[in-house]
């Protein structure tokens, strides 16, 4: 016998509809409990500072928000987590000013939130307590360094990286500023480069001073490098004059990379290769290895082959 389950239905009893019912009354009653207890908690208010100088630069504050510690029944500081909070604003000339810092007047800050916390609420503490500002005459510019590592890939060559701005304006006490020489960016890793980068990159932050940008741009021009070769000929250098030299063979060739942007910048004539009367002076060799007279700039991975020839030296 086959009982059929699909169909039946959930009927639930009086017993247990009983205990839900005098469960959810103890967690009502738990819940009103719990939320009458005091605690503390913390909430961030936005703050704007009005009539703030041209020429003074806050470099304490990353954000313009303050964090409150207050102290309330649970139920209002819930209300409090619910709630979209308006903005503090403060007078710039109503700041406590000492040894370059505005200390937030605790009283105005209390007259503005007044409207917005209940009476009950107790402030206990506002961070930050302080913003460190400093004026334009205590500014100083310093160039942007790129921190991390940065490499093409094989016959792949890096340009000019080019940085902009290049240099930023630094606003700090003489205590952070006077063992700065740069201002970093971000760690940057990027390796095995085929093709051009551009990066927004931050700076990285220091403590007690402030930039006046945070973010630079960089450009990263990667080119492909080729293979080109040139025959050159094969020179005496620092023979006495009664001497001349005969290699043979005559030529060598020199085999080098070279950009593909640049490869017909490149020509023949900037090479120059040859047989020092040094090396071969007092040597009873009949083979003489080949020296790198002259090269181009902007070419790499140069090889002579051969690198070294027979020679003979004539009387004339």
């Amino acid at each position: 016998m086959k009982l059929n389950l699909k169909n039946k239905k959930f009927i639930p009893g009086k017993e247990f509809l009983l205990f839900l019912f005098f469960f959810l009354i103890s967690c009502s009653l738990w819940l009103m409990l719990t939320l009458n207890k005091y605690y503390e908690t913390d909430i961030e208010i936005p703050l704007r500072v009005k009539k703030i100088p041209e020429d003074v630069h806050a470099v304490s504050m990353e954000k313009e928000i303050i964090s409150i510690k207050i102290k309330d029944r649970g139920t209002v500081l819930f209300n409090y987590k619910t709630r979209n909070f308006l903005p503090i604003t403060i007078d710039y000339n109503d700041f406590q000013k000492q040894n370059g810092k505005l200390t937030l007047p605790t009283t105005s800050l209390k007259k503005e939130l007044a409207g917005q916390l209940a009476t009950s609420t107790e402030i206990l503490s506002f961070t930050p307590d302080s913003i460190t500002y400093y004026t334009q005459t205590s500014s100083q510019k310093f160039p942007v360094e790129i921190s991390g590592h940065i490499s093409s890939a094989t016959q792949y060559e890096i340009g000019d990286i080019t940085i902009n701005p290049d240099s930023v304006w630094v606003f700090g006490p003489e205590s952070a500023t006077d063992t700065m020489i740069f201002v970093y960016t971000e760690a940057i890793e990027k390796t095995e480069l085929r093709d051009s980068v551009s990066l927004t990159v931050n700076l990285q932050e220091k403590n007690g001073v402030k930039y006046s940008t945070n973010q630079v741009d960089i450009r990263i021009p990667v080119t492909p490098y080729t293979e080109k070769s040139f025959e050159i000929d094969i020179k005496g250098m620092g023979f006495p004059a009664s001497y001349n030299l005969k290699a043979l063979p005559s030529k060598a060739k020199v085999l080098f990379n070279v950009n593909v942007v640049q490869i017909d910048s490149v020509k023949a004539s900037d090479f120059a290769i040859g047989i020092m009367y040094g090396d071969i002076h007092g040597n009873k060799s009949e083979r003489a290895k080949l020296t790198l007279l002259k090269h181009p700039d902007n070419v790499r991975n140069i090889r002579i082959i051969p690198n070294e020839v027979e020679y003979i030296i004539e009387h004339q």
